[in-house]
């Protein structure tokens, strides 16, 4: 799903220095997802330094420098609302030790996030940092979250990345892919991962383009849906940054032999009531 490295961008009008502390801005649309009970709201925040990028600008007198070495911190965090707090605890936690850590600091708020990392970045510098909290997609009792990530600080291109968690929204927990593809039929899980894999990229954008199909890396990143599982790379993770980020979209009945009796009674669940829907 190309929603996956999709980050909104958050436009400032006006000159902004780094006078203009903390801030946050207004950005549409923004989700705003109800499910089983829980409330999913994302709220934005930025931080933009311009103060250190135009002193170098005056002192060196490179008119093209203009405002690109400015540094921008932008962070949209997803909160979470509802009534059972130790279930809510428990994903926010989780989402908090994945995305609030920048190197080898870690920021206990969004802002915080954004002032700390632009300022640093602007006194030596630049950055240009985006990180987004967003939910993906739901199926029974499961709700995909991705934390999307592009940064720029000099180079010849941005990095970008993900990581994406799907949670349980009763318990809170983790779902591994353990708990889906049985650990018993996980070399025919990765031979269809192949097969797919060379039908829409092709054995040369691989890095290892010998690997044997019994062999070929599964993915970390993985959501659910009711059209199936999706499976994600990051840029760098299998393939050089050129390719993208590769995507593999398996519907229900290819891995239907390779299911844990776990799953196969989520997929029942879900066959005999109603589709999981997002409301917005």
């Amino acid at each position: 799903m190309k929603q996956l490295f999709a980050l909104l961008t958050i436009f400032v009008f006006g000159y902004v220095n780094a006078q203009s502390t903390e801030f946050e801005t207004s950005i549409s649309p923004l989700q705003n997802i109800q499910y089983q009970g829980l409330s999913f709201v994302q709220k934005p925040y930025q931080r933009l330094n311009c103060e250190f990028a135009n002193l170098r600008k005056k002192n060196a007198n490179i008119d093209y420098w203009g405002d690109t070495v400015c540094s921008s911190v932008s962070f949209i965090d997803l909160e979470i609302l509802g009534e059972d707090k130790p279930v809510i605890t428990r994903i926010c936690d989780q989402i908090k030790e994945l995305s609030f850590t920048y190197g080898e600091s870690k920021f206990s708020h969004p802002q915080e996030y954004c002032n700390s990392i632009a300022d640093t970045a602007a006194a030596n510098g630049m950055i240009e940092l985006s990180t987004e909290i967003s939910v993906l997609d739901t199926f029974d009792k499961f709700i995909g979250i991705n934390i999307g990530t592009s940064e720029f600080s000099g180079g010849a291109h941005p990095n970008y990345y993900s990581v994406v968690k799907v949670f349980d929204v009763f318990s809170g927990e983790v779902l591994e892919l353990g708990r889906i593809i049985d650990k018993k039929f996980e070399k025919s899980f990765r031979k269809l991962l192949y097969v797919h894999f060379k039908k829409t990229y092709g054995l040369d954008a691989l890095f290892n383009s010998d690997v044997k199909p019994d062999e070929f890396p599964i993915p970390e990143n993985f959501h659910l849906g009711n059209n199936g599982m999706f499976l994600y790379y990051n840029p760098y993770e299998i393939t050089p940054y050129a390719v993208g980020a590769p995507e593999i979209t398996l519907t229900f009945s290819e891995i239907s032999p390779y299911l844990t009796p776990y799953f196969k009674s989520a997929i029942s669940r879900v066959k005999k009531g109603s589709k999981s829907p997002i409301r917005y």
